[in-house]
């Protein structure tokens, strides 16, 4: 039997997507349909320089974010305890929602400058959107790689015999920083069809096409390609991880003390790791399904204003802003665990970097 819930929802969400089709059709066949794109065009205008308030604020806390992961990847830079193999791809992640939260910063300071007048022309604005839309979600992918590489290695080091970690040698690390970096940008390229400027709207980067059957198609398989197989991967590494930290707390042997403090620390670096991941896999949860809903049910800024679905399009704008916090949170989380690490961000801030070799450590 069908759960009554579900079908409700697919059926406000069949009736949306009806909604606008009519919509569009009735806007195609009206002989005054440019007078009418005028107006609402200004209206809409109006409405988003009278609400820019929320883009003022989400810019500086996607500075802060900045600020908090670049001081992530020094301490790890400056730190010799910090140069294990976990710890390098925390560093590529770090650096990955750096560049995100850079991205994001000169998006939210293009959409208000597209709100005033100027003479870019379409062709411009349509480069900027695209090119700020794939640097954006490339940052998204590039951390879900570095989250799910970060799992199968402590999955190898803890319950994969020889237990030894997957990335361990230099050459290892390296490949998997790259190729984290390299899938991450290369799943976020088809998002360029997707996006774009109505030449209706020019004044904001909108899902233009995201409703076209192909981009549909792209973003259920983001779903399941960034979200559903990373998380089976993710929590069946840590699961067995937490199993065999468990198993060993029972055999331990010879120095006792030594022994127990070591397997403490393990238990207390995995939690922490596994706190990340599941935040970061909570709110990229929230972007995917959002922009898969978007795509749908055409449900672009544009259209919600033209049906005046106002608390649908609010919902929208209050899931995209809760999803955009991931990579401001993952510093808060390191520092808000750890009270090591957070002296560490204090210390190594503070003092000048020393010239120093950098050697990698692998143990477990």
């Amino acid at each position: 039997m069908a759960n009554p819930y579900f079908s409700a929802l697919f059926y406000r969400l069949s009736l949306l997507s009806a909604l606008f089709s009519l919509n569009t059709i009735k806007r195609e066949s009206n002989p005054a349909r440019k007078i009418m794109n005028n107006t609402t065009a200004q209206e809409m205008l109006a409405n988003l320089r009278a609400t820019v308030l929320p883009t003022y604020i989400f810019t500086g806390i996607f500075a802060i974010g900045f600020i908090g992961n670049f001081l992530v990847c020094l301490t790890i830079f400056r730190i010799n305890q910090y140069h294990t193999s976990t710890y390098i791809l925390i560093a590529s992640m770090a650096v990955s929602d750096a560049f995100g939260c850079l991205f994001l910063i000169i998006y939210t300071v293009i959409s208000i400058y597209l709100l005033r007048p100027n003479d870019l022309s379409l062709s411009t604005k349509e480069i900027l959107c695209d090119f700020l839309g794939v640097c954006s979600y490339s940052s998204y992918f590039t951390s879900t790689h570095t989250l799910t590489m970060i799992s199968i290695d402590r999955y190898y080091a803890f319950v994969k015999a020889p237990f030894k970690p997957l990335l361990r040698n230099p050459w290892r690390i390296k490949l998997a920083v790259v190729l984290t970096w390299v899938f991450g940008f290369l799943v976020a390229l088809p998002i360029i069809p997707a996006g774009g400027i109505d030449p209706n709207y020019p004044f904001i980067c909108d899902s233009t096409h995201a409703s076209l059957l192909h981009n549909q198609i792209y973003f259920m398989l983001i779903l399941v390609i960034e979200e559903i197989i990373p998380a089976v991967i993710i929590v069946y590494a840590y699961v067995c991880v937490i199993k065999a930290l468990n198993r060993s707390s029972f055999s331990i042997k010879g120095n006792v003390v030594n022994n127990l403090k070591n397997l403490q620390k393990r238990k207390s670096a995995i939690r922490k790791i596994v706190i990340v991941t599941a935040v970061f896999l909570v709110l990229t949860a929230i972007l995917h399904i959002t922009r898969l809903a978007v795509a749908l049910t055409n449900a672009t800024v544009a259209n919600l204003f033209i049906a005046n679905e106002t608390i649908l399009g609010m919902i929208t704008n209050i899931c995209y802003g809760i999803a955009f916090l991931q990579p401001v949170v993952n510093p808060i989380i390191f520092c808000v665990m750890s009270k090591s690490f957070r002296k560490s961000i204090v210390n190594s801030s503070l003092k000048r970097s020393r010239s120093q070799t950098i050697g990698v450590t692998f143990a477990p």
